[in-house]
């Protein structure tokens, strides 16, 4: 039901209950809901814009990076090379190439968040990425028993990360 408001004896107001069918068939009535619906509209694209504008996050892209790190506490730097390859949407194998050595590990990204885990001479390990805004990925890692957290950034191959 609708309501609308009438002039009643000396000019006092009554509201008055009409089938809503009725009252779409009223210009004002309609122009209302013409309007109401055009700002429910807006809103929602309003509130729509940043995530259908938002970059792709670019640790769901395959390919080759550059490997800039440190073991914990900040000692022992290291650089190399790492191979991101999908296995699908958001699942990956990562192959580090550190020193000669061939590392292999498994990855799942969120977002902007890559998170992977590996066995490296014997010892299990896993990496935790967050996707910056030039594409590079900043990381901390642990492994083995004694833990600590190193440091790890993946420069996209090929012009990122500048």
């Amino acid at each position: 039901m609708a309501s609308r408001r009438k002039g009643g004896k000396h000019g006092t107001r009554r509201e008055v209950r009409i089938p809503f069918s009725e009252a779409c068939h009223d210009g004002r009535a309609t122009e209302d809901i013409r309007l109401a619906m055009r700002r429910i509209l807006a809103a929602a694209a309003l509130c729509a814009l940043p995530i259908l504008t938002a970059a792709p996050a670019t640790a769901q892209r395959a390919g080759s990076y550059t490997v800039q790190g440190t073991g914990p506490d900040g000692s022992d730097p290291y650089s190399g090379t790492l191979e991101l390859i999908a296995t699908g949407p958001q699942t990956w194998r990562v192959v580090w190439r550190i020193a000669g050595e061939s590392i292999n590990g498994i990855g799942v990204s969120n977002g902007r968040t890559l998170s992977t885990g590996y066995r490296h001479g014997g010892e299990v390990g896993s990496a935790l990425y967050e996707v910056q805004p030039n594409g590079v990925l900043e990381g901390i890692w642990t492994s083995g028993r004694e833990g600590g957290l190193g440091r790890e950034r993946l420069t996209p191959r090929g012009g990122a990360g500048k």
